[in-house]
């Protein structure tokens, strides 16, 4: 094959690049993503390679490639010129065959440069039909995961697939051109005003003796999901808020602290990005006070503010903010 042609070109997000420096600290294969089915003995594996091939065929941005330009910068690209379209085999073994080749199969690395992210092994032995799929994670996230499978599920079905018109590389884009406007001036002034000043432990922290030690005792609640959900929504938080705040309040005691500063994630998208194939997850510093006339329901409501700012200021990045902090 020829030179690649690429009909789409992006800088890494954000996100996408720590993940990359991360690969080369910790190995190609740190962020390789498997999902292992047992499939029904009733599924036709031929059916299932073509329905594989069509939702791939849907989604352009599956067949996503990292390079790097003269000047050292990763980038991703979607080329336009490959041999032939994505082809999906089964692959006949025995089971005893299939248990000794499944590690090796899961040890197996992805082509991180100009290589496919991403890998479907469909095998069929004589006591069971398996379908093992394996996606690199600095383009493919749990929403992303969703998307593919329910795809799959209907291109079997013999139903008709939406081919994407908007990808990743397109909110990649956006966002480089959105880091040279004054939104991410924004950004950056919200994080050092907001942070500034902080003297918070890290955890873990040391038990100088004994004495000094206390136990957390952990009391297991049967709540059924529509009763949480119904508390969020009389309160008019989210679910997220009502977990980061049962966190933070645990960090707070383990910490003999009323004040926390901890990381967590959010998915990053929006109705635009609900449904599209990509790394959109992002990691948020979120910080957390409270005294004792702050009652249960302010402080959920106050968590939710907290985290609803720390997403509205994302564009300064999780790695920009941790480097301010440990200079200040």
């Amino acid at each position: 094959m020829g030179e690649i042609k690429k009909c789409k070109t992006a800088p890494l997000s954000q996100t996408q690049l720590g993940i990359y420096l991360e690969c080369l600290r910790m190995g190609e294969c740190a962020y390789n993503l498997h999902l292992l089915y047992k499939l029904d003995s009733s599924i036709d594996v031929d059916k299932l390679a073509k329905a594989i091939e069509q939702t791939i065929e849907a989604h352009p941005s599956m067949e996503v490639r990292l390079a790097q330009n003269d000047d050292g910068e990763i980038y991703q690209f979607i080329p336009n010129n490959l041999e032939e379209p994505y082809q999906q085999t089964v692959i006949h073994m025995s089971e005893a065959q299939w248990q000794e080749t499944l590690p090796q199969l899961l040890k197996k690395s992805l082509t991180l440069m100009n290589g496919r992210l991403f890998r479907f092994d469909i095998i069929q032995t004589e006591k069971a039909k398996y379908l093992l799929r394996t996606a690199h994670h600095i383009f493919f996230d749990g929403v992303s995961y969703h998307t593919i499978m329910n795809d799959i599920s209907a291109a079997y079905e013999g139903k008709t697939l939406s081919c994407e018109t908007f990808d990743a590389l397109d909110v990649a884009l956006a966002e480089n051109e959105a880091r040279n406007t004054d939104k991410y001036a924004d950004a950056k002034l919200w994080h050092e005003n907001h942070f500034a000043g902080l003297d918070v432990d890290c955890m873990p922290m040391p038990v100088k003796n004994e004495k000094d030690s206390f136990k957390i005792y952990v009391h297991h609640i049967d709540l059924k999901d529509t009763t949480l959900k119904n508390f969020c929504t009389n309160l008019k938080v989210s679910t997220s808020a009502l977990t980061n705040s049962a966190f933070a309040i645990l960090m707070g005691l383990y910490g003999n602290k009323s004040e926390v500063l901890f990381s967590t994630i959010h998915n990053g998208r929006n109705k635009d990005t609900a449904n599209l194939i990509g790394m959109f997850v992002k990691t948020l510093p979120v910080y957390a006070t409270w005294n004792f006339d702050t009652t249960t329901k302010d402080f959920i409501r106050s968590l939710s503010d907290e985290l609803r700012a720390c997403r509205e200021n994302s564009l300064f990045s999780f790695a920009e903010v941790s480097k301010n902090l440990s200079k200040n």
